[in-house]
């Protein structure tokens, strides 16, 4: 599409519109209460028109190293949302417009007055922290918003990826190292309550004990994270409990050291996603897996009732045997 185009922003304008006067909502739009979402499609296909080239153009450096998220759209999307505010807001002064700070146009857009009709959605990688990088990358950006959402008294949500790594096994076939993180999503949660984030789409919702601790930091962030651990692996798993929280938290912790990973991952300014090799010649070796097979074994021996050693096999068949598999489908490769 032409985001330059002033046919189709009055016609995107005209639709929310619509939709704020109770209409059905056309096509493949979403909206919902006071908020119409407007996010182009995900891909970088821009259009080449002048008008259009020439705002990709003020942002064509607008970026860090390799990363995913950057701002070199950041311009040219973010005008186009500025403009279909701007008519909605004639009409409609108390609806809102929502769209997310995303890839090519995630960065805050410079000497760019947005709309105070507009509410914006960062899109962070947290389950990538473990390259200090994107970590960095993320919160640069991420701080940008929050200042201007402070500033300006706009409602800011966030798009957080849980998905990761899971999502990459699936798309290249392979199984994960799995990305256990309930103390990082602890920080996050706590952070992000104090920044005034009002809100948050989890596109995945990660594994049990992290969607558990998410859903409870969320509902009360002043929470302590060491407590609400312990009291899940006690009531949950009985008199197991111990091997299988050494189990979670080995886990954790190898997955979101940097140290674990390649020195390319630790140093670079570039997007990094776990692969095969990470997941099975840096994070799962031959030491870290012996370690985890023997809290599993422990945990065996300790569920003493029915529901404790289903508990207990849930775990061994869902997250250990898939470990053990993808281990062994790399060095089969070798």
């Amino acid at each position: 599409m032409c985001y330059t185009n002033r046919a189709l922003i009055e016609q995107v304008a005209r639709d929310a519109c619509d939709y704020f006067d109770g209409k059905p909502l056309k096509g493949r739009q979403v909206a919902m209460g006071d908020y119409f979402a407007l996010v182009p499609h995900d891909n970088a296909n821009w259009c080449k028109c002048g008008n259009c080239q020439a705002l990709l153009e003020m942002d064509r450096e607008y970026k860090r190293g390799e990363h995913f998220s950057s701002g070199t759209a950041s311009h040219y999307l973010f005008n186009f949302v500025n403009e279909v505010a701007k008519v909605v807001k004639q009409s409609h002064p108390d609806k809102t417009i929502a769209t997310l700070a995303y890839w090519l146009y995630a960065y805050f857009p410079q000497d760019i007055q947005l709309e105070s009709n507009i509410s914006v959605a960062p899109c962070l990688q947290v389950r990538n922290y473990w390259a200090p990088k994107i970590k960095e990358n993320d919160l640069n950006f991420y701080k940008q918003w929050i200042a201007e959402s402070k500033e300006s008294n706009r409602p800011i949500f966030l798009w957080n990826y849980y998905c990761f790594p899971t999502e990459r096994g699936d798309i290249l076939g392979f199984n994960v190292f799995p990305g256990f993180s309930a103390n990082l999503m602890a920080e996050q949660i706590k952070m992000y309550a104090g920044d005034g984030v009002r809100g948050v789409f989890l596109c995945g919702i990660g594994e049990q004990v992290d969607y558990y601790i998410s859903m409870k930091l969320y509902d009360n962030p002043g929470q302590d994270i060491d407590t609400l651990l312990n009291e899940f692996f006690t009531l949950y798993f009985g008199n197991a409990a111990a091997p299988m929280q050494q189990f979670y938290t080995a886990i954790e912790k190898r997955y979101n050291d940097p140290n674990s990973y390649p020195e390319e991952v630790r140093l670079n300014d570039a997007q990094f996603h776990q692969d095969e090799e990470q997941a099975w010649k840096y994070l799962g070796t031959r030491e870290v897996m012996e370690e985890l097979e023997q809290y599993i074994k422990e945990a065996r021996e300790k569920a003493t009732t029915e529901i404790e050693s289903k508990r207990v096999e849930s775990w061994e068949v869902g997250i250990w045997d898939y470990m053990v598999k993808g281990r062994e489908q790399y060095l089969a490769k070798q």
